[in-house]
């Protein structure tokens, strides 16, 4: 994987900045000899007559005497380096123009406008996956969300233990006593005898009539779900819903 360029920022190079003042005039040069021939840049292999002019390294010079090709020397005498005037050791040349030195920087031009988005570059591949970060702090706890939808009826549980019996009902009422029974003829009073031995229990007597039934006490059931009618429930009967543990007071 490489880096490629996907646009850049910067707009489109701004124009040319204001021209630079002009630079003051060079001394006046010596007066060129009437007559020369201009031939163009000096080559090392052309022949130069008198009066033949050439440019060389920004200047321009006219040859003195004449000159072959194969002495093959520059107008600076240095055939790699036209900007070493060396005059004095090739006299053969003579300066016609010499170039000037180098003018100020001229202004900075205006900053050009920036340019359109560049089209977006194709998307690189996916990097690598880089290392878990840590665990954030917890989040505020959001909003409780809506019911959901009623399950089915789970499998009925196991049977639950024999809850506590309930309260002994109060006592009825005791019946009405049974008539008495018909007394035997009073015999005659006779002497006192000794006292006779302990007689034998006398037969039981006719059961009395039964009294009314009493009131029934409250009574506990237990069973699954909510407790059903049974038509004969009382004020104070309680009820245990095994699965749900509710306790039901009638």
């Amino acid at each position: 994987m490489s880096w490629g360029i996907a646009g850049n920022i910067r707009g489109p190079q701004g124009p040319p900045g204001l021209q630079g003042e002009q630079g003051p005039a060079g001394a006046p040069g010596e007066v060129a000899p009437s007559g020369l021939t201009f031939r163009g840049a000096w080559a090392p292999d052309v022949n130069y007559a008198a009066n033949d002019s050439v440019a060389w390294g920004g200047s321009t010079y006219f040859a003195v005497t004449p000159h072959g090709a194969a002495e093959g020397t520059p107008p600076t005498g240095t055939a790699g380096d036209p900007g070493v005037d060396d005059l004095a050791t090739n006299p053969g040349w003579a300066p016609l123009s010499v170039q000037g030195a180098m003018g100020p920087q001229g202004l900075q031009g205006i900053q050009g406008a920036p340019g359109p988005q560049g089209v977006a570059g194709v998307d690189g591949a996916a990097g690598p996956v880089g290392p878990a970060g840590a665990t954030g702090p917890q989040g505020e706890q959001g909003p409780t969300g809506a019911a959901g939808v009623q399950g089915p009826t789970g499998a009925p549980g196991p049977q639950g233990e024999v809850g506590p019996a309930g309260p002994t009902g109060e006592k009825g009422d005791t019946g009405a006593t049974g008539a008495q029974g018909i007394q035997g003829i009073q015999g005659p009073k006779g002497d006192t005898g000794a006292a006779g031995a302990t007689g034998a229990e006398g037969p039981q007597g006719i059961q009395g009539t039964a009294g009314a039934t009493g009131t029934r006490g409250s009574r506990w059931r237990v069973g699954s779900g909510a407790p059903t009618a049974l038509g004969d429930d009382l004020p104070g009967d309680q009820y245990l819903d095994r699965d749900t543990g509710d306790v039901y007071s009638f």
